[in-house]
């Protein structure tokens, strides 16, 4: 955990003494705790905004270059970054709701922590930094180019498509049952919209999670466990149907099995090298992937 802590040091601006007090109260923190964390926040200067009182500014492109429920997403207009913006739509009297700053604080620290893995952390949308401005979160990011929902849909014509999609899902699989075994992990909203991948490079090993505002950590007791389907399992649900029939089995029994079955294990299922009925049905047609 030294590696996560170093690192969450230098995204929140804190101590190392601060860092390790904010994640063993997380779940019992108050409104007054949070707020002094989000004060701590170094100050960000927009280009397109009058702000005068700040530590850094971000030169932004005035369009910004995606929007959804977790914020709004600007291109910095000469560095690899991209900043969210995350408003509190509960504010009262301009005063932050404890939800707000919790959830905030929650993603920076989940995705701080998968980040720093040192076996799929790649895998993780890297945070680099986190400021304020004014009342809002601003989380500097790198740069990501489509996602997984739209590569599939701008590729629909491909006719090895359910291949490229069976091969990313297992990949997924890897990466989600590793950080559920490692730290308790459950991204809570899994899918298609916050999987991440590139157009032109290798899409499984480019994948990339994002988006943890309603993620749980029971390694650190960060956020209450959830009793909605694993993460695995509901992506196999949202792409069951752009995968190969004779394999749609064969993958709901992988995100079935228990997230600390082995790889190898995995894998030769997979290859239908072991396995029950269902792949021996399918095992002449199929190809690997």
């Amino acid at each position: 955990m030294d590696a996560f802590y170093a690192a969450l040091e230098s995204v929140l601006n804190i101590t190392s003494e601060q860092a390790k007090t904010l994640v063993a109260n997380f779940n019992s923190g108050d409104l007054a705790f949070f707020q002094t964390y989000f004060d701590a926040l170094p100050t960000a200067k927009l280009q397109t905004t009058n702000t005068t009182s700040a530590n850094t500014t971000l030169f932004i492109e005035s369009e910004h270059i995606g929007e959804g429920g977790y914020g709004t997403v600007f291109k910095n207009r000469t560095q690899p970054y991209v900043y969210k913006f995350v408003t509190d739509y509960k504010r009262v009297n301009n005063k932050n709701s404890l939800e707000y700053l919790k959830t905030n604080f929650k993603e920076a620290i989940i995705q701080t922590l998968l980040q720093s893995d040192p076996k799929y952390g790649k895998h993780v949308c890297h945070l680099y930094k986190v400021y304020r401005n004014n009342a809002d979160f601003v989380f500097q990011l790198e740069p990501l180019e489509t996602t997984l929902e739209k590569y599939i849909y701008t590729n629909r014509d491909k006719e090895n498509l359910p291949e490229i999609v069976e091969k990313t899902l297992f990949k997924l699989i890897l990466i989600i049952n590793h950080f559920y075994v490692t730290y308790g992990f459950n991204q809570g909203d899994a899918g298609t919209s916050n999987t991440m991948t590139a157009n032109s490079q290798d899409f499984a090993e480019n994948l990339k999670l994002i988006d943890f505002g309603v993620a749980t950590i029971t390694a650190l007791k960060v956020g209450k466990p959830t009793q909605k389907p694993t993460s695995t399992q509901t992506l196999y649900a949202v792409l069951k149907y752009k995968l190969r029939e004779s394999n749609r089995k064969l993958f709901a029994k992988l995100v079935k099995l228990p997230p600390e079955t082995p790889v190898k294990t995995l894998t030769n299922i997979l290859q239908a090298k072991t396995g029950g009925a269902a792949l021996r049905k399918t095992r002449k047609s199929r190809r690997t992937i």
